[in-house]
């Protein structure tokens, strides 16, 4: 499949994510190239509507009307688990004997919010912002520029995570949008790189990739950093980076899952919103 067909692929995806009120992260264009260009998703047709596979899960590419989206979920749940399916689905589809579950809750973050922190609530997190500011540089780069800088902080994070439930396959895709940022940005030219430096040793402490996930959002693919450095002076180093990420790309940033409690706490306080997302199947 050659890029033009990508960029195509991607703009309908875009395009109909509003349609059907289904803007997971997942579908953002940082998350589905490096898995169709490595092979670890496919893409498939059945009766005329296409999804991304891998094994017996799907993720549909959603034709832009709710009646048809319903019918491509009913059409694909026959011999695969359908995943990422809006909750506004959840009972007609029950009501149609399938099994629906719930696989996740996503994170809407607003940048007027995220830029302004207020609130009592927030108070301690507007200062290690404000103090991460004083010590260290914010802004949005090339990868192409910054390669090495960009693979080590990722190699690091893994091994100091690896005692942790972190997928050692997501490091693939890192590193991959890493070496063929030029293929990315001509099939999403909205792509960018947030990353936050120590402005005294210009050390990378952190950095976030996203890009546009729709017309209404953006996504958030991933945020690696560097867990011995943000802390003290730079405990709000990794806030900033999504703070200068979200401003960039001048759309609420869808900021996916939280695999922990923790981490679901924080998003929690920090965000304008959430949605729910199903997986469905026959039983």
């Amino acid at each position: 499949m050659d890029l033009a067909v990508y960029r195509d692929l991607m703009r309908v995806l875009q395009e109909s994510l509003d349609v059907v009120d289904a803007p997971s992260s997942f579908y953002g264009a940082l998350n589905v190239l490096p898995r169709l260009m490595t092979g670890k998703w496919t893409l498939a047709e059945i009766t005329g509507f296409r999804a991304f596979v891998s094994d017996k899960d799907a993720r549909l590419i959603p034709p832009a009307d709710k009646g048809e989206y319903f019918r491509a979920i009913v059409e694909w749940a026959q011999a695969h688990r359908v995943l990422f399916v809006p909750d506004y689905m959840v009972e007609p589809l029950r009501a149609r004997r399938f099994k629906v579950t719930k696989i996740q809750t996503e994170y809407l973050m607003d940048p007027a919010r995220l830029a302004a922190l207020p609130g009592g609530r927030l108070r301690n997190r507007r200062y290690e912002v404000a103090r991460a500011r004083e010590h260290a540089d914010a802004r949005i780069v090339d990868p192409r520029q910054h390669v090495l800088a960009l693979k080590d902080l990722t190699r690091r994070w893994y091994a100091e995570a690896k005692h942790r439930l972190w997928r050692p396959s997501e490091k693939t895709l890192i590193d991959w949008l890493i070496d063929n940022w030029t293929v990315v940005k001509e099939i999403e030219p909205t792509a960018a790189c947030a990353v936050v430096f120590d402005r005294q040793t210009r050390e990378l402490l952190s950095y976030e990739m996203g890009s546009r996930l729709s017309g209404e959002c953006a996504a958030s693919f991933t945020q690696r950093f560097d867990r011995e450095k943000t802390r003290g002076v730079f405990a709000g180093a990794n806030l900033l980076c999504s703070i200068t990420l979200a401003e960039h790309l001048e759309l609420p940033v869808n900021d996916g899952p939280a695999d922990h409690k923790e981490l679901a706490a924080r998003k929690q306080l920090l965000c304008s919103g959430t949605v729910d997302f199903y997986a469905v199947e026959r039983k």
